[in-house]
């Protein structure tokens, strides 16, 4: 229940600042020609609802497995739809999931929901990618590598964290950024502190969720 409900509350940061998703541009599924005026449809409702209309409506279209409509308003070019990629990767096959992700042009709107939400899947099949790209000499990208290992009781990033201890980089544009996330430092300092006094089965909770 507890990290159902930090999904929730990192997926409403997006709400509250919506930037315009225009990457991801990855064909999961080829939707059969009968289906296309019904996911151009769905776009188009889209585009004209609120931000939690569209947050709420794109969550019904994962709980019915629509990955055709979902892949469709990824794609489309409005404010808000990259939106559509955390129920993407929610819904996606576990063994996808990371060849998505390398398919989104990284840092982008669209690659920033993915690595967000990549604890929807065990750790054992996304850690490899994080620990990857919290290699990476940006800032932000780091960022979201400890976001999601913060939030799921990961603690496989600590070296890197470490690392970044005493490095004064500032982070760059988040949705919602709190005042102890605005240099990497800081963000390191705060999953470490996450990690402190977090017992073996509060982790292996968090790394069996599907």
């Amino acid at each position: 229940m507890v990290v159902k409900a930090a999904r929730r509350s990192a997926a409403m940061a997006w709400l509250m600042f919506l930037t315009l998703g225009c990457g991801g541009e990855y064909l999961i599924v080829s939707a059969p020609p009968e289906a296309g005026s019904r996911t151009q449809a769905i776009v188009e409702h889209c585009k004209n609802l609120r931000p939690l209309e569209l947050y709420v409506y794109l969550k019904e279209l994962g709980d019915r497995n629509d990955l055709a409509s979902l892949t469709a308003v990824s794609r489309a070019n409005f404010p808000g739809n990259s939106m559509a990629v955390e129920q993407i990767v929610r819904i996606l096959e576990t063994d996808k999931v990371v060849g998505y992700c390398r398919s989104l042009e990284v840092d982008s709107p669209h690659w920033q929901q993915a690595v967000l939400v990549l604890d929807y899947h065990p750790k054992q099949a996304v850690i490899g990618y994080i620990r990857e790209m919290a290699t990476s000499p940006i800032p932000i990208v780091r960022y979201y590598c400890y976001r999601v290992c913060m939030r799921a009781g990961w603690d496989d990033l600590v070296n890197y964290a470490e690392l970044d201890l005493n490095n004064t980089s500032y982070v760059g544009f988040v949705p919602n950024q709190s005042d102890d996330e605005v240099t990497i430092c800081q963000v390191a300092q705060k999953y470490l502190r996450s990690l402190e006094g977090r017992t073996t089965s509060q982790t292996t909770e968090r790394n069996s969720l599907p």
